[in-house]
């Protein structure tokens, strides 16, 4: 693997648990509300 792809792994993983919390998150909130 060059850098190019550990480079574009990370960021898709990055982006995945930050879309993993702020979906958590919101269900949370939901769920606190009803």
């Amino acid at each position: 693997m060059n850098a190019c792809q550990v480079k574009a792994l990370i960021s898709i993983s990055f982006y995945l648990s930050f879309k993993v919390n702020t979906f958590d998150k919101e269900n949370n909130y939901l769920n606190t509300r009803i």
